[in-house]
């Protein structure tokens, strides 16, 4: 918004095909901080097999700590070392992201391991996800559920890859003018939730 040009650090993480790809969209200067200080040092993947499985699983177990000092943060990390290895070695994998349905898994373990990512603990991480393949039985769902119902489908909307479509237009005057006028608007919304909501400490202030 105020016109600096910096290195871009999320590149539509959600229209991921895989694991491996999530990772290349997702919080890219972390990610390259891991490659470049723990990854390549211990030898990368220039090594044999079980070497490499062992640089990876370092790498993701320093990841998980690096969020927090706590098993569910491992757990997490731990998560995404597993489907890496599995994307990397799995013969049944040598075809991932070629498929309309990879976007589909790739979202599922994404959204799984949220859950680990967010819950206070293990145990507390457990209930969500036994929960959700139905542990709890097939009851209503609670009016607070329903009201994320817009937000969803207005997300699942944003997925797809409309940027394909807007470089068509990009150089186009009237696209640039309505461009401008979206971005303006939803700045407006962003400060308008910000200051109308209760106090949030900055997410990183607790890693």
């Amino acid at each position: 918004m105020f016109g600096f040009d910096i290195p871009e650090n999320f590149n539509k993480p959600y229209q991921a095909s895989s694991i491996s790809d999530f990772w290349r969209r997702w919080h890219i200067s972390l990610s390259r901080w891991f490659r470049d200080y723990i990854y390549i040092p211990m030898g990368g993947n220039r090594c044999s097999i079980p070497r490499h499985i062992f640089n990876m699983l370092v790498v993701w177990a320093v990841t998980g700590i690096w969020h927090g000092a706590d098993w569910s943060f491992i757990l997490w990390g731990l998560g995404y070392f597993v489907l890496l290895i599995i994307e990397k070695y799995a013969p049944f994998m040598k075809n991932i992201g070629k498929h309309w349905y990879d976007h589909i898994y790739a979202l599922f373990f994404v959204n799984l391991l949220w859950i680990p990512f967010r819950a206070n603990s293990l145990s507390t991480a457990g209930k969500y996800i036994s929960g959700m393949f139905g542990a709890n039985g097939l009851g209503v769902i609670e009016e607070k559920a329903l009201a994320f119902i817009p937000f969803v489908l207005v997300a699942s909307i944003i997925l797809f890859p409309w940027n394909k479509l807007f470089d068509k237009f990009s150089s186009k005057l009237w696209f640039k003018i309505i461009k401008g006028i979206v971005v303006l608007a939803l700045f407006g919304l962003a400060m308008s939730a910000v200051v109308n909501s209760s106090y949030s400490p900055y997410i990183y202030g607790n890693f």
